[in-house]
């Protein structure tokens, strides 16, 4: 299947819960984040069929163990290797997604649709369109204020994790950084087929997954399954979401739930909702979030 999801989402709005809603879909394994795609695109877009028999193979092999958070799939260098040997990709395309059909096979999904989930595509939705033409793509975004809320639970975590997230404290630089990517996603997606894309809301999905998810299932023939709803058990029994970047992420191993909505009314302070509000005014309202002198809602 050459149809790869690929999930997009700017930092803390929602695209774990939305992987693990998608990854407990029979169809469907979305694999845990890890940039190589984009990263090694440059030094192996090139690559042909001849490349297999030569020293490249150990070389992106090597590249790849080497990725950042790729030692988290569980996969074996040994094992890709012999799996780039036996298929014998003929493009760059096809090489990279070994590794991703390797790790649906890794939790019992062998013929599953393939995906990726990663903020940093966000901003790579042009090069990823043309290396898969018939990829589809999930957009999800979450108001800012509520973003700015949990990256400052993240900064509060004492954690010696190499992949701790490190994002602004400043309301207003993080808006910023919040607005522009979205509103960049936004623009190359509108340049795609519109039945191979689609943009949701964090606080849709929480507050009525089947009915805000079905649309896109629908549209890329896979339909909702009521498995998704039990991706938190399917998380604690398989460990779904690695254990290196599980200690920000407590709500995968609860269903899903509303909590986090609105947090920023009782945890910021006027200045920093005023701040966000600002800086991020643009797309809050072009996502039908209420900005209004401050105060949100």
């Amino acid at each position: 299947m050459n149809e790869p999801i690929f999930l997009l989402g700017s930092a803390r709005s929602g695209t774990t819960l939305l992987r693990l809603l998608l990854t407990s879909h029979p169809a469907v394994s979305i694999a845990p984040e890890s940039s190589f795609l984009t990263w090694y695109a440059d030094t192996y877009s090139d690559w042909d069929v001849s490349d297999v028999g030569s020293p490249r193979r150990k070389a992106f092999v090597s590249d790849l163990m080497a990725a950042r958070k790729f030692g988290t799939w569980g996969l074996d260098a040994g094992d890709i290797d012999a799996r780039i040997v036996r298929d014998s990709p003929r493009s760059y395309a096809e090489l990279v997604a070994i590794p991703y059909r390797m790790y649906a096979e890794s939790i019992g999904k062998p013929d599953a649709q393939w995906g990726d989930k990663n903020n940093v595509h966000m901003d790579f939705v042009p090069q990823i369109d043309a290396l898969f033409t018939n990829a589809r793509f999930l957009h999800i975004v979450r108001d800012v204020r509520d973003c700015f809320v949990s990256s400052a639970d993240i900064r509060k975590l004492d954690s010696t994790s190499p992949y701790k997230p490190e994002l602004s404290s400043d309301p207003a630089e993080f808006a910023v950084a919040w607005n522009e990517q979205n509103r960049r996603a936004l623009a190359a997606l509108s340049a795609i087929r519109p039945d191979r894309w689609g943009t949701i809301r964090y606080e849709d999905l929480v507050a009525s997954p089947q009915e805000t998810l079905s649309p896109a299932l629908d549209k890329w023939g896979l339909g909702w399954d009521d498995a998704m709803l039990s991706f938190h058990v399917a998380n604690r029994n398989q460990q779904l979401e690695p254990i290196e970047t599980s200690e920000w992420k407590a709500l995968v191993s609860e269903p899903v739930t509303d909590s986090q909505v609105g947090r920023f009314r009782h945890q910021l302070t006027g200045a920093q909702v005023a701040a966000l509000e600002d800086s991020g005014r643009a797309m809050l309202e072009q996502f039908g979030y209420v900005v209004a002198n401050g105060d949100g809602s």
